[in-house]
């Protein structure tokens, strides 16, 4: 405490939570995140002025099927795998990702059925790039599996620091693609190349680097399997609004939508480090002593994301014109897009469940949250085009949030 400045510890006493443990790690979260996100932001920008909108509407559609397809690479066990390597079950992290491998075939051979449906319908270009996709699967998000490690052990620093030259890298690279080619199955191919590869030099990296110990969880791996199938519905709730524009709309109206929420969910990734900071730190803790202090927490964070939400909607416009000016139609979707920022510290409840592998609260949280999003979007998306599509999603995440409370409220730790 003697190491505290006045101003700290006021946010410290506001906030409850060890400002200097956020300090530390977070400096390099949020720093490897802005670094990150500009990245990720300049490649928008090269997408959007190096593509016409069919095109870039096309690549879209063909990104959120293999997004939907990923979860079979089990992204569950990451989670779990963050919990058992900070009680120091290292060895756990070959397991896992053995395990994320094998499991991973399931969406390559879903895959290269589409590719040979495409083919048949007389879609050359579609079947290429999903037979391309498929040989990738089965590595490409398997190989994120050195997140958890980095973020299981706290070791923010050396793993920003990594992900940031990986992020800058992949950017490069993939806008020296667009600066020689428009051709989308070249595009296709560059990225899951680059990100495969990328992923899999850091993945090796840290099993010859770092000396693990030999400890296995013997639960990880079924926790993990659990959280990955509750993660089932919520990752075909996340890809599905962009399938169902693509099939009811076209390729030009999914471009309109990705780009109106493209800046929006980059909001987000700033929040989801809070995540990576505090799952390690509450997983040690007992639901009885996090429920209460928690609430508060996310009352109070959600003043700040309210905040940014105001300013975002303020700045749109400008941001738009500025640097999107062949998407003035997506301003007005954007805006109402970013009011959805302000329900994410709602969210952070299912940290806690994750923390606690109070896996049963996180399974009917997620069946009925994301039951009411997929009916939401359908309806709104097959009679409301583009609209539909916004106020759904906004809907949802607001009524997900209200339910994510009711359901903290009530959770007993005995649930699992």
């Amino acid at each position: 405490m003697d190491n505290l400045t006045p101003f700290t510890l006021k946010l410290q006493k506001f906030f409850k939570t060890d400002i200097q443990y956020l300090a530390k790690g977070g400096f390099w979260l949020f720093f490897g995140q802005i670094i990150t996100s500009i990245s990720t932001f300049i490649l928008l920008i090269s997408f959007i002025n190096s593509l016409p909108k069919e095109i870039y509407g096309s690549y879209k559609y063909i990104l959120s099927v293999v997004g939907l397809l990923a979860v079979f690479s089990l992204p569950g066990i990451d989670t779990a795998l963050v919990q058992s390597i900070s009680r120091g079950y290292e060895g756990s992290i070959i397991s896992g990702l053995k395990t994320k491998i094998k499991w991973s075939f399931i969406g390559s051979f879903i895959t290269f059925g589409l590719a040979i449906y495409y083919h048949l319908q007389g879609n050359t270009l579609f079947s290429s790039c999903f037979f391309v996709t498929s040989i990738f699967i089965p590595f490409m998000d398997p190989f994120l599996i050195y997140g958890s490690f980095f973020s299981g052990k706290k070791l923010f620093k050396e793993g920003t620091k990594i992900e940031m030259i990986r992020s800058i890298t992949s950017t490069i690279l993939l806008i020296t693609i667009l600066y020689f080619t428009k051709n989308i199955l070249i595009i296709i191919l560059g990225y899951f190349i680059i990100h495969t590869f990328t992923r899999g030099i850091i993945t090796l990296y840290i099993i010859k680097k770092h000396v693990f110990n030999k400890k296995e969880d013997d639960e990880i791996l079924k926790y993990g399997k659990k959280l990955s199938l509750i993660r089932l519905l919520e990752s075909f709730v996340f890809q599905i609004d962009k399938i169902l524009i693509y099939y009811f709309l076209g390729t030009t109206e999914l471009a309109i939508y990705s780009v109106a929420i493209a800046v929006p969910e980059q909001i987000k990734s700033f929040f989801k480090n809070t995540e990576s900071l505090i799952l390690p730190k509450i997983s040690q803790k007992k639901f009885t002593e996090l429920k209460k202090p928690f609430l508060i927490k996310i009352y109070k964070f959600s003043i700040i994301t309210t905040t940014i939400s105001v300013l975002y909607i303020v700045c749109a416009p400008f941001l738009f014109n500025l640097f999107f000016p062949q998407y003035t139609e997506s301003i007005i979707f954007t805006q109402v897009a970013a009011l959805s920022l302000i329900t994410y510290p709602f969210f952070l409840t299912n940290t806690v469940y994750k923390s606690q592998k109070m896996s049963g609260y996180l399974a009917k949280y997620t069946i009925t949250v994301h039951t009411i999003g997929l009916i939401l979007l359908f309806i709104g998306i097959s009679n409301y085009g583009l609209w539909g599509a916004i106020i759904g999603r906004l809907l949802y995440k607001v009524i997900a949030s209200i339910i994510a409370l009711l359901f903290f409220y009530r959770a007993e730790e005995s649930i699992s």
